[in-house]
């Protein structure tokens, strides 16, 4: 089987069909305020569904995303800036992610393929945290799941 080109794939479907949101047309639309993509990835809108359903207020909040995918890290870092939030993306690059994420009232691990990357030193009290990656850990898979760090001692 040949190796498909991802990026020719993309540029043929039409913006209006592609439901994963990933043509550069709708992550643009995405990253532009006042503008509306024809479709949203669903994966970070989850994330961003779930922070708002349990009543996480975003605005004015630090998030740090940790893992910088086109489908997932970039999407849900637009989002959040989209809802106001102050957004650091951390990556294998970035240096002290420990003192970045320690900042953050919002963290969200997307699929860096490292399972327990953030350790519990690395948050404040009252952080939130949603893993939206999956990793095999003995026999578990997780996905998005929520913890939030209690305030008290």
């Amino acid at each position: 089987m040949q190796h498909l080109d991802e990026e020719k794939i993309i540029n043929v479907v039409s913006p209006e069909k592609d439901v994963d949101g990933f043509h550069p047309l709708n992550i643009g639309n995405l990253a532009i305020r006042g503008r509306k993509p024809f479709f949203v990835p669903c994966a970070p809108k989850g994330c961003i569904e779930l922070l708002l359903s349990h009543g996480v207020e975003i605005k004015g909040k630090r998030a740090v995303i940790i893992g910088r995918s086109k489908i997932v890290g970039l999407p849900t870092s637009l989002l959040l800036q989209r809802h106001h939030a102050t957004v650091s993306v951390l990556h294998a690059y970035t240096k002290n992610p420990e003192h970045i994420t320690s900042e953050a009232d919002i963290v969200v691990v997307v699929d860096v393929g490292v399972p327990n990357i953030v350790r519990g030193n690395w948050l404040k009290k009252g952080v939130v945290v949603i893993d939206m990656g999956t990793n095999q850990v003995k026999v578990m898979i997780f996905f998005f799941s929520i913890l939030v760090v209690p305030m008290t001692s």
